[in-house]
């Protein structure tokens, strides 16, 4: 991004340009213009855009962290429910208590429910 000087009417970098080189022995006036006279170019028009690239990259890292922070939380909590949702349907096909309670021991155990039903 380009750091751009507004020149309107009653800007004060434009009129105190104008002014100086007004004041200046014609030869000089023809040597140096008034836009020559202000050097958008100088170091401190360079600081100005460096700083402001630093800034606009720390706001674009943390509003990319945040998205996908949030993304990556969203996505982590549907699989965490799916998960839940499968033991869940695991443990109803228990057919008796004894058959709950070892199922609930096999997904204490392992964490997972054996969802291809290989215990009956």
């Amino acid at each position: 991004m380009n750091a751009r000087v507004p020149i309107y009417e009653g800007d004060g970098l434009l009129r105190e340009a104008l002014e100086n080189a007004a004041r200046k022995p014609a030869a000089e006036r023809r040597a140096e213009s008034p836009i020559e006279a202000f050097d958008p170019a100088s170091e401190e028009i360079r600081a100005i855009e460096r700083r402001a690239r630093e800034m606009r990259a720390e706001v674009a890292a943390g509003m990319f962290s945040r998205f996908f922070g949030k993304v990556f939380g969203a996505l982590g909590r549907w699989f965490e429910r799916a998960h839940q949702r499968d033991i869940e349907r695991y443990l109803s096909k228990a057919t008796d208590n004894a058959d709950l309670e070892r199922r609930l021991r096999e997904v204490e155990r392992t964490g997972h429910a054996d969802l291809l039903g290989s215990h009956r």
